[in-house]
């Protein structure tokens, strides 16, 4: 047998009996660290484990306690982690080591891969081990799966197809920073009323257009709303109106935060502030159409301020400017336009040209400094096509809606609007057959232009505007499922 295979053996023998875990041992493939190697030692610069090529053994070595194996020497040397991968004697200087993922570092050496990193998880690409910035503790991925830095997360994928992988390793030379986007917000989409859709959540960032998969739902959610960057609550929706859901960014997983006292669906919500709580408003039942519901910060629920009208199939945009949500069409009054404030109606806007329900709503600041409401497609108890298609825009110094000359690709119903960094997107929608467009509206021009699209066709779905850092580090790659 092996020199090396038996001392090896020796020292693992060893530890076991005096029950040593001064380090976890990264665990990887000898057939693919000695891929092309014949003879000699070979492993990862500055890990703990290598393999003895000549041996044909799977199995790899450790070094001795208090050593990090050096390829350039080819043999375990007396050395701290940051003093390894600084020395000039110890990592090959090219790029002739073994591709395979990264360094692995011994887990007290997230001290020095988490350097100037306060939050998220940082490690090595395709490695089984990554840490925890936050508490610098090193953690082992689950079973099947492989730290992926640029989502900054544990990801099912084999070891073959991780290094090649889009979405797995940043395409720097840096592997232990998770690559945070520079993009500060980002559009969170969650459920559909489409088959097989209403428990996925997917995060779009619009300016470099890429779209990631986000932890499930536990439950099916469609005809919910979900409506502030700050509290993450997605509330209500047909079969589950009694619940809301709540996101955790440290724990990456939705959960339950209230049951509700009114049940809400095919209602709208607004968040004047996050210090203030969300308003659940109207919906399909006879006790919800003309209420809501304050949902407020310490978890606590209270009837809020009575609706003037009936609300159901409404489409709501808050105006932080006024402190104020107005509110738009619907089942009973299409054409109603109502402002709100924190203690209930305040007056009614000019009514639309074209009653709708089930639209798309938001609002951005035009060239001149104003803030524009917008609404666009729906639906119509007397079916009118091109209402379905059309847009209408409301200025306060014009004083009523006009009709915009931007129509949709085609009428469209179930369809969300959302506003980021002022620009004008529109989600998805429903015409003999579920969409997956993501459309911009051009103010300049008039126009909707297609962006991209959803990686899953919604209708009647939820879209809220979120900080792209609560929700990131758990991205999934776009062919699995979190």
């Amino acid at each position: 047998m092996n020199a090396n295979i038996v001392l090896n053996l020796f020292f693992m023998i060893a530890l076991k009996v005096l029950n040593c875990d001064a380090y976890v041992e990264p665990r990887f493939s000898c057939a693919t660290i000695c891929d092309g190697i014949d003879t000699g030692l070979s492993g990862l610069c500055c890990g703990n484990q290598y393999c003895d090529c000549g041996s044909g053994s799977d199995i790899p070595m450790s070094c001795p306690e208090g050593e990090l194996f050096c390829d350039l020497i080819g043999d375990c040397v007396h050395i701290f982690g940051q003093e390894c991968v600084e020395a000039d004697f110890c990592c090959v200087k090219d790029d002739s080591t073994p591709e395979v993922s990264s360094t692995t570092q011994k887990p007290d050496d997230c001290e020095f891969l988490c350097d100037g990193v306060d939050i998220g998880f940082v490690g090595n690409c395709c490695g089984e081990e990554y840490c925890d910035c936050s508490s610098n503790v090193a953690t082992t991925c689950p079973e099947g799966e492989l730290f992926c830095d640029y989502i900054g997360d544990c990801v099912r994928v084999s070891e073959e197809e991780c290094p090649d992988s889009v979405y797995c390793c940043s395409k720097d030379d840096s592997s232990t920073t998770t690559n945070m986007p520079d993009e500060k917000l980002a559009v969170l989409i969650t459920g559909g009323h489409n088959t097989g859709v209403g428990g996925t959540v997917e995060l779009f960032l619009p300016t470099s257009n890429v779209s990631c998969r986000m932890p499930q739902l536990p439950d099916s959610r469609e005809f919910h709303t979900m409506d502030h960057q700050d509290t993450h609550l997605l509330c209500g929706g047909s079969g589950t109106g009694q619940s809301c859901l709540e996101w955790s960014s440290a724990q990456g997983l939705w959960s339950e935060s209230h049951t509700l006292g009114v049940t809400r669906a095919f209602h709208v919500s607004w968040t004047p502030g996050a210090d203030i709580g969300t308003f659940l408003m109207g919906g399909v039942t006879g006790d919800s159409q003309a209420s809501s519901t304050l949902l407020k910060p310490d978890g606590s629920q209270e009837p809020g301020f009575p609706l003037r009208y009936d609300t159901r199939d409404a489409c709501a945009i808050a105006d932080p400017d006024n402190m104020t949500v107005i509110i738009t069409g619907g089942s009973y009054y299409e054409e109603t336009v109502s402002v709100y404030g924190l203690d209930g109606w305040i007056e009614d806007l000019p009514p639309l040209n074209v009653g709708r329900k089930d639209h798309a709503c938001t609002s951005f600041i035009s060239s001149e400094g104003d803030r524009v409401y917008l609404v666009t497609g729906g639906w119509q108890m007397i079916t009118d096509t091109d209402a379905l298609r059309s847009t209408e825009l409301y200025e306060p110094h014009v004083g009523s809606w006009v009709r915009s000359r931007a129509r949709l690709p085609e009428p469209l119903y179930g369809l969300k609007g959302a506003t980021i960094d002022n620009r004008v997107l529109i989600f998805g929608g429903w015409d003999h057959g579920t969409h997956g467009l993501i459309l911009e509206y051009i103010p300049e021009e008039h126009t909707f232009t297609e962006i991209g699209r959803m990686m899953e066709a919604r209708e009647d779905h939820a879209v809220s505007v979120v900080q792209t850092s609560d929700f990131w580090q758990w991205c999934c790659g776009p062919d699995d499922l979190c």
